[in-house]
């Protein structure tokens, strides 16, 4: 029924599902120490410090693996990940095998396992001058950010690496740290200071940065394709769909209006936008009749969940999730599941395929 097309129009236009329908449409959707170490390269350390810091990064989410992964750029044909940073290439491999081994263990979620690859004082500070020392303090940090972002995967790039003794190194880089769920990658800078213990480079001192903050433009670009004029017609009548940036480019706004045969014309607005305290897109819908609802938008994939609840202008409480499809920037598909309507389960809808409306001709 048309009523469902006006729910769903891609992502979450519940409010045009139910405030277009009555309660009686049931249907309706609605070794030596990191410190010693650092003072004897104090000199360099600081300017290099300057430029971020990975473990901190790391024990909050936030390392990454670096050219070692294939990141980074290229030069003359090879990957950055082989491209010599020194004039010692034995001493470099060593620590590019030891960022290896980080990226590995971080991207399995294995605390322990990244633990031998510190020393037994080593230092981790964060961006806001927190520091943990100790490798027991350092693993717990580590295990706390696994369990809370399960999935998590990094990437670090190195930019440069210096030897400023015999056994010390400073390495300089970026870093991408990837969450399940979230479409925004977060990114830093980090500088290490290792220490060569019995034959091994292991990260004594640790030190990132963020990089500039993602706003919330950034983080609805995902859905940037809603953007433009979407219709929607059958025997029963037509659902047109608009969607726009705010002003500020830190909403999208979509206006609908629903035109059913045998009922009044039902407007509506919704807006979507990011929320910091659950960190996962929202949006907010309000119809003509008095009807409104929210709903938090998850990525699966290659489709789209907006698990919703309103209510109509009549006080009938719905909820579903959606599921969008996006076939291509003119097509989409979308269904809804696991509805309620008024405390009671209803059957799923049947899928349904919207198509974008071609730019009008420009004038003669």
């Amino acid at each position: 029924m048309i009523q469902y097309k006006a729910s769903a129009i891609f992502c979450s236009l519940i409010t045009a599902v139910s405030f277009a329908a009555g309660p009686a449409k049931a249907e309706d959707p609605a070794a030596q120490s990191g410190a010693a170490q650092a003072q004897a390269v104090q000199g360099v350390g600081s300017q290099a410090v300057q430029g971020g810091g990975v473990g901190s990064q790391a024990v909050q989410g936030g390392v990454g693996s670096q050219a070692v992964q294939g990141g980074g750029g290229a030069q003359a044909g090879r990957p950055a990940a082989e491209r010599p940073l020194t004039n010692k290439p034995d001493e470099e491999k060593a620590i590019r095998a030891t960022v290896s081994e980080f990226v590995a263990a971080f991207d399995a979620g294995d605390a322990k396992k990244l633990m031998n690859l510190f020393t037994e004082d080593a230092e981790v500070v964060d961006e806001n001058g927190e520091v943990v020392r100790g490798k027991g303090a350092i693993e717990a940090n580590f295990t706390a950010t696994f369990a809370e972002n399960p999935g998590i995967k990094i990437v670090i790039e190195i930019e440069a690496l210096r030897f400023v003794t015999e056994d010390a190194a400073l390495e300089r880089g970026r870093t991408i740290t990837t969450i399940p769920g979230d479409p925004v990658p977060e990114t830093g800078t980090y500088t290490v200071l290792y220490v060569k213990q019995n034959g091994r480079w292991l990260q004594s001192l640790v030190r990132d940065h963020a990089d500039r903050p993602s706003t919330p433009h950034d983080r609805l670009k995902e859905l940037e394709w809603m953007i433009g004029t979407w219709v929607d017609e059958s025997d029963e009548g037509k659902i047109h769909t608009t969607c726009r940036w705010s002003e500020d480019k830190n909403f999208l706004i979509r206006e609908f209006k629903v035109e059913l045969l045998d009922k009044t014309a039902t407007t509506g607005e919704q807006r979507i936008g990011w929320d910091p305290i659950r960190k996962q897109i929202r949006s907010w819908s309000f119809a003509s009749d008095g009807g409104h609802g929210e709903a938090y938008w998850t990525r699966d994939g290659d489709r789209t969940l907006v698990k919703y609840h309103l209510t109509t202008g009549d006080g009938v409480f719905k909820t579903g999730t959606q599921v969008i499809e996006k076939v291509n920037s003119h097509v989409v598909k979308w269904k809804i599941i696991d509805r309620t309507i008024g405390g009671r389960a209803v059957a799923d809808s049947r899928e349904f395929t919207l198509v974008r409306e071609p730019p009008a001709p420009p004038a003669r």
